[in-house]
């Protein structure tokens, strides 16, 4: 069975000097979800993955999105924002149709730990699995101040 791989290039992001952030390139298949793509995500820079997210088309300082994605969709205890989606409904391919498109992902909204996931690369494969490709730099500690 053949699948489709997603290349995409993940980076810390703060608001100056994005280029001076650590960085992975990270080959995920497309049919995973947005909270599996989390998790690889969060592994890949060492945090832990216990805090709530969002991927968003917009950084978490602008208030207005036109693309919005929140683990609190997928708890029905839990108010979520107008208009976003489930994490672990939405696939990976459904997010990213067009190669370069950048979403932002948003971990831990107390700490809150911004990374830029762009689209790289679409790739057909007979492999399934997440794999790191490129590492740059090293992880910031998840909690500095403890």
């Amino acid at each position: 069975m053949k699948y489709e791989k997603y290349i995409f290039k993940v980076r810390l992001y703060e608001n100056n000097h994005i280029d001076a952030h650590p960085y992975r390139y990270i080959e995920v298949y497309s049919g995973e979800s947005l909270y599996e793509l989390a998790e690889i995500i969060t592994e890949q820079f060492d945090f832990y993955f216990d805090h709530s997210f969002q991927f968003s088309d917009r950084t978490p300082y602008h208030k207005k999105t036109k693309e919005l994605y929140e683990l609190f969709v997928d708890d029905p205890n839990v108010e979520h924002s107008e208009g976003a989606k489930s994490v672990v409904e939405t696939k990976v391919k459904q997010v990213w149709k067009v190669i370069y498109k950048k979403m932002y992902f948003l971990f831990d909204y107390g700490d809150s730990s911004v990374f830029t996931v762009e689209l790289k690369q679409k790739l057909k494969s007979i492999n399934k699995y997440p794999a790191l490709i490129k590492s740059k730099g090293e992880p910031p500690e998840q909690y500095p101040n403890y």
